[in-house]
């Protein structure tokens, strides 16, 4: 069953990976995207070569247990499948940013229409990227049920989630409970917006990163490579979390999550710089392809310089590099977003003056307090922050050497605060709208971080039935 679950889930994501990237780049040439890319796509990653390592179980399965996982995952999903697919977006963003780019998509798969050619057209974040609404879009035109894709992405967190404990030796009941843990985080089941049926691109976001977080515990390379790919090309934030899993790796010296994070992010940042300017300028200005060489080199850099620190047993340095690297990088935001060519985006705008934060300090207080208020007292994320933070306990006391997702979520916290500090939107408003659908960003990086934290403790705890369940990490 576990290599059904795992074809599935990896054969989707090649195909939406696939099925995106290629669709982009016949957009950026000004073509029409076909209606068999996608069904294509599909076969190609359900057949495409896949061979993985599952643990021997060695204890059965409570069966009432398992029944009840499975009937509470399928109610869920249903329950998701009719909200997205009863009524359209039925909150500002998902109408306004996302549906109506998917509608026009959808009539005609093409970037030269009205809606993205017409400057005095209004196209509300007109440069965001495309992969939802042209995902969306391919679906509609294929199957007739476009917004069916919100649920998958959910279904496909939740595997990823299972299919981690699972690859690592967990039993049945294990696997189970884990996943209800996290599919059923009250924020991204409910009606609100932000939700998996609300028709923004965060629950969408929060699946991709769910997935990369994942395929960074297993080192599974295709899972961390085409998730990378689909976070950078869903919303603009999703070029920062790909930039902070690469520091993640870097630092923490995970050489081979940090290659495939480098590969999917050098892939999909190239064709958002191509796209932005697309979108924003329509040919009026010339492509970035300056931004485009200084980020490959960068990328490569970080590569090699991670080769020769391991070489010469240098690792202590690398906290100081990253430090010193971090400062340049503040320092050389704004030439960046003017070297972008986009210096009116969404996400130039908080790229501009970083410096304000330091000028803002002032309102950090209010920011973290909002940031508490949403994680931990209206039950949005349930008990997620707490158990986080005893993860991050017992992972300081393993014996197995950390992988890079407590990196990653520390990477988040002060990057969302600088979200705030250097907006000019009115700050409660934009808290009370921001703040917690970036936490649901990281919702599923977080309960990854839990579980494999919990499993490994549960490994060191019974060795001898580790050994048994042959957990162990496929290469």
């Amino acid at each position: 069953m576990g290599y059904l679950v795992d074809r599935a889930l990896s054969g989707l994501l090649l195909a939406f990976a696939a099925a995106t990237t290629v669709g982009v780049a016949i957009l950026l040439v000004g073509g029409v995207v076909p209606d068999w890319l996608l069904p294509t796509a599909l076969l190609i990653g359900l057949v495409a070569p896949r061979r993985v390592q599952f643990g021997i179980l060695s204890t059965k399965a409570n069966r009432w247990l398992l029944v009840a996982v499975g009937l509470v995952l399928l109610v869920v999903f249903a329950a998701l499948v009719y909200g997205a697919l009863a009524t359209p977006s039925r909150h500002w963003d998902g109408a306004i940013a996302w549906d109506l780019k998917a509608s026009a998509l959808a009539e005609h798969p093409t970037l030269n229409q009205p809606l993205f050619q017409n400057p005095y057209v209004h196209h509300h974040s007109r440069d965001y990227p495309l992969l939802q609404p042209l995902l969306v879009a391919l679906t509609e035109r294929c199957f007739g049920c476009g917004r069916i894709v919100f649920p998958v992405c959910w279904a496909m967190a939740v595997g990823a989630v299972g299919l981690m404990l699972r690859r690592r030796g967990a039993g049945l009941s294990a696997v189970g409970l884990g996943m209800v843990a996290f599919a059923c985080t009250p924020f991204l089941v409910s009606p609100t917006s932000g939700s998996v049926d609300s028709g923004y691109a965060d629950a969408t976001l929060a699946a991709w990163l769910t997935i990369a977080a994942a395929g960074c515990v297993l080192r599974d390379t295709r899972w961390i490579v085409c998730s990378v790919i689909l976070v950078v090309l869903t919303k603009p934030e999703g070029l920062v979390y790909a930039a902070l899993l690469l520091g993640a790796a870097w630092l923490q010296g995970c050489r081979g999550v940090l290659r495939a994070t480098a590969l999917g992010s050098v892939v999909g940042t190239v064709l958002l710089l191509l796209l932005q300017h697309e979108l924003q300028f329509v040919d009026r200005a010339e492509p970035p392809f300056t931004a485009i060489l200084i980020l490959i080199a960068v990328i490569g850099m970080m590569v090699l310089v991670d080769g020769w620190l391991d070489r010469r047993n240098l690792n202590a340095w690398r906290l100081r590099l990253a430090g010193i690297l971090g400062i340049i990088g503040v320092c050389v935001m704004p030439w960046l977003v003017q070297a972008c060519g986009n210096p009116s985006g969404s996400l130039a705008h908080y790229m501009k003056d970083p410096w304000l934060v330091w000028q803002r300090l002032e309102l950090l207080p209010a920011v973290v307090i909002s940031l508490l208020d949403c994680s931990l007292l209206h039950g949005w994320f349930g008990v997620t922050v707490p158990l986080v933070l005893l993860a991050a306990w017992q992972a300081r006391r393993s014996r197995e050497s950390g992988s890079s997702l407590g990196t990653w979520l520390v990477l988040c916290l002060p990057c969302w605060c600088a979200v705030f500090l250097v907006s000019d939107l009115e700050l409660a408003q934009h808290l009370r709208s921001r703040m917690p659908r970036l936490l649901l960003h990281a919702i599923g990086i977080a309960w990854v971080y839990i579980l494999a934290t919990w499993q490994t403790r549960s490994r060191e705890a019974h060795p001898e039935r580790g050994d048994r369940d042959g957990a162990l990490l496929p290469s």
